[in-house]
C-alpha cells in the first residue's frame, strides 16, 4: 500500500467488500498513532474488533469497537481483509463459500437462460 494513501477511500472500499461477510462494519472515531485509519467490525460470531488498516496491511488493535489498547510489540499485519477475517472469524469462510456458490449458480441460471434465448 501507499505511504501517501487516501484512506478514507481505501476503508469504503474494504467495507464494500467485506461487508456480506460480518455482521457489521464501520470506519471507527479512533484515530491510529500511525499512518491508517480503524474499523470497527462485528463478526457473525458477535465478537466486536477494532481493526487497523494500515501500510503494513490490516492488524488487530482492539477487541472492542473504539478501542486500540492490545500489545502492539508482537503485532501480526494480514495482507488482506479476507486472511484477517480467516483469522477471526470461523464463519467467514462459510460465508465467503455460501457467497461464491451463489454468484456461481447466478451464472450459470445466465448463461442457461441466454442458450434458451437463442435455440
Amino acid at each position: 500500500m501507499e505511504e501517501d494513501q487516501d484512506w478514507d477511500a481505501e476503508a469504503v472500499a474494504v467495507i464494500k467488500d467485506i461487508k456480506p461477510h460480518v455482521k457489521d462494519i464501520r470506519v471507527s472515531s479512533v484515530v491510529p498513532a500511525s499512518k491508517g485509519i480503524c474499523l470497527n467490525i462485528t463478526t457473525w460470531e458477535g465478537q466486536d474488533l477494532c481493526v487497523l488498516l494500515g501500510p503494513s496491511g490490516f492488524s488487530l488493535v482492539g477487541k472492542v469497537h473504539d478501542n486500540v489498547s492490545l500489545e502492539q510489540t508482537n503485532q501480526v499485519f494480514y495482507e488482506t481483509p479476507y486472511a484477517f477475517l480467516s483469522s477471526v472469524s470461523p464463519s467467514y469462510n462459510q460465508s465467503f463459500g455460501n457467497l461464491l456458490i451463489k454468484k456461481l449458480n447466478e451464472l450459470k441460471e445466465a448463461s442457461l437462460n441466454e442458450c434458451d434465448e437463442h435455440e
